[in-house]
Formats: C-alpha cells, sequence, structure tokens
C-alpha cells in the first residue's frame, strides 16, 4: 500500500464516495453564501469645472482661472484628487472624489464654492460645472452573412 493520500482514498471502498459528497455539499453552502451580482454596481464619482477665456494664453488661465478654482474646491469633504488643464483659451478641473460618495452634495458643494468665486477675470465664461454619468452599453447587434447591404436594409 502506498503512503500516497489520494492512492489511499481510490483504494479505500467509501472514501471517494464520501469525499465526493462533502465536496458537493460544501459548494452547495459556499452558493448560497457567495455574494454575486450580474450588473456589478459601480460609479465614477468625477465632478469637472470648465471654462472658456478667448485670447488668454495657458500661463494666464493657470493663474488666473485655475488656482484659484483649485484652492477653493481642493479642502471640499471627500475630494481624492484634483487634476487640472491648461490650454489656450480653456481651463478645465478634473474632481476625483472618494467611493461611495454622496455625488449630489458633492455637487452642491462644488457649485456653492465656485459661485463664491469673486477674483475670476470679466472676460472669461463663468465656469460650466458637470457630474461625469456613465452610460451603460444596452446591447450590440452583429449581422453576418451574404447577404449586401442594401438587401438588409428595413423599408
Amino acid at each position: 500500500m502506498s503512503n500516497n493520500i489520494i492512492a489511499r482514498i481510490l483504494e479505500h471502498k467509501t472514501a471517494a464516495n464520501l469525499f465526493l459528497i462533502l465536496m458537493i455539499i460544501l459548494g452547495l453552502y459556499s452558493s448560497k453564501v457567495l455574494n454575486t451580482q450580474f450588473f456589478p454596481t459601480y460609479s465614477i464619482d468625477y465632478i469637472t469645472i470648465s471654462s472658456e477665456w478667448l485670447g488668454a494664453s495657458p500661463e494666464d488661465i493657470e493663474e488666473s482661472l485655475i488656482k484659484p478654482i483649485e484652492e477653493k474646491v481642493r479642502y471640499i469633504d471627500s475630494v481624492k484628487n484634483t487634476k487640472s488643464t491648461a490650454k489656450e483659451n480653456n481651463a478645465r478641473v478634473l474632481l476625483e472624489f472618494e467611493a461611495s460618495t454622496d455625488m449630489e452634495r458633492a455637487l452642491n458643494d462644488v457649485e456653492r464654492q465656485v459661485k463664491s468665486l469673486t477674483n475670476l477675470p470679466t472676460d472669461a465664461k463663468s465656469p460650466e460645472i458637470n457630474q461625469i454619468v456613465p452610460y451603460e452599453q444596452i446591447g450590440l447587434v452583429l449581422i453576418n452573412g451574404d447577404r449586401s447591404e442594401k438587401e438588409l436594409k428595413v423599408v
């Protein structure tokens, strides 16, 4: 008789069957306990602030638009990270929030802080605040065959 445990189980008349029954019972139990979702919930917790200032250089936009906006919104509750982009005629600030943040409240806080800015250039358009909302793809249709596009069109 071999010292290998698998060989010993296979040689035993009822051990393999008991082991199989044990595995089935444990599998059924774990399938009931396992937390699964067909479509898992996720959120994209980002808010963008963008503004336009015609005729301004990226340096002017950074000094006059981005820095004042960042100073106001950087310390709002749950702000995880800020990223800014200054292009000619355009400023953009991206706010990343921590997971499970109440985004409606965060959007209201950002709007309140941006509206309280009084030292923005008069030529610049007022900052536009948007929450990034993900759109889920519902379905795809793939058509393959020998027919031409004209034959497939519905009249």
